[in-house]
């Protein structure tokens, strides 16, 4: 979910392209994943954007938030691709820490992320290696 309105500037360069300033929020089901036994309820993701159309390129700011306020904080560097009506962002960044029991967390975060059209959904795949520093 968008929260708020995204922060719109026209380069005037070329049509449609823009930059922006935005937040999204997403929320998990009951079955959500799981880190270190703990389930992940939220994901705020906080970025600028350089897209012409819906291609470019973005960097993100993420917060995972887990059922017990514990969070894992994360920089991300994103591609945005639509290809034949078919959106895809493909985003590669790290972990650069945590609270709690994720205080001494790092690790690399991969996401694959394409729009459904049918169910509205947002469907993403997560991949995340991690390690404690000591």
């Amino acid at each position: 979910m968008l929260v708020g309105s995204p922060h719109l500037l026209d380069v005037g360069d070329a049509p449609e392209h823009k930059l922006r300033l935005y937040e999204l929020q997403r929320v998990f089901p009951k079955d959500a994943p799981e880190l270190e036994g703990s389930r992940l309820v939220e994901l705020w993701i906080r970025g600028i954007s350089d897209f012409i159309d819906t291609n470019g390129l973005a960097t993100a700011y993420s917060v995972y938030v887990f059922e017990n306020g514990d969070r894992i904080f994360a920089r991300s560097d994103l591609v945005a691709v639509t290809d034949a009506g078919k959106s895809t962002t493909l985003a590669a960044g790290r972990i650069t820490g945590g609270t709690g029991k994720f205080r001494h967390i790092r690790g690399v975060i991969r996401v694959a992320s394409s729009p459904d059209a049918a169910s509205g959904l947002l469907r993403s795949k997560f991949d995340i290696d991690y390690w404690f520093d000591k």
